[in-house]
């Protein structure tokens, strides 16, 4: 499991699916209390990769703004699809890990040094998308960044602190709400008969259970 993040090298493109899907196995891991433990993973452990985070939070990869964990090297030659993947997704992980972590280990946390600025800095970047995937993949990418943050407790937290990134909570609002109001009228179906029902449902129930937000239409 994932002790410490880095961008994925020049010569190893094949490696950036791998590293973002270690970062999402470890807050998947921290959200069900397997880690840390004391047999592998270690709070020890778990600070070092939260201090990985801080330190290696990307800065503007040309085209891209301050603030993400993009596993790519840079942005060059990303298609929409490939910034989604490689840029947003492994920001939206790594933000809900920081905002999980603070809720769960805040002594550990706030530790470190530019823990809540990173925090705040990758929720801006979150919000840049409105939460929403690339083309036709548009509601998909919604419903994925929004059950990341939600498994990371990020709505829950903005719901007590909003002013720490209103931009990232009016995000979430907007397309929780848009879920909710979907799975109601018996509209969540996509442009091309796409079904989305289980999707928004997991999200909503998400939301409720593990932030205490209830969403209606």
């Amino acid at each position: 499991m994932i002790k410490r993040f880095q961008e994925c090298d020049v010569g190893d493109p094949q490696g950036m699916p791998g590293i973002s899907a270690s970062m999402k196995e470890l807050l998947a891991a921290l959200d069900e209390g397997a880690v840390p433990n004391v047999a592998d993973y270690s709070l020890d452990d778990l600070a070092g990769y939260l201090t990985s985070l801080v330190v290696g939070q990307r800065a503007s990869l040309g085209r891209t703004m301050p603030g993400s964990w993009a596993v790519s090297p840079d942005d060059g030659g990303l298609d929409t699809e490939a910034r989604v993947a490689f840029i947003f997704t492994p920001t939206y992980i790594a933000t809900a890990t920081l905002a999980r972590c603070l809720c769960d280990y805040p002594l550990t946390a706030l530790a470190i040094p530019g823990y809540r600025e990173a925090l705040q800095t990758g929720m801006l970047f979150c919000a840049a998308r409105n939460l929403q995937g690339h083309g036709y993949d548009d509601i998909q990418g919604a419903i994925d960044a929004l059950g990341i943050l939600s498994m990371g407790k990020v709505p829950w937290l903005l719901e007590r602190q909003p002013d720490f990134c209103p931009e990232l909570k009016a995000s979430i609002d907007d397309a929780a709400r848009y879920m909710a109001r979907c799975l109601h009228d018996a509209t969540a179906t996509g442009a091309w008969g796409e079904d989305y029902i289980d999707g928004f449902t997991s999200v909503v129930e998400s939301l409720r259970v593990r932030n205490g937000l209830e969403y209606s239409r």
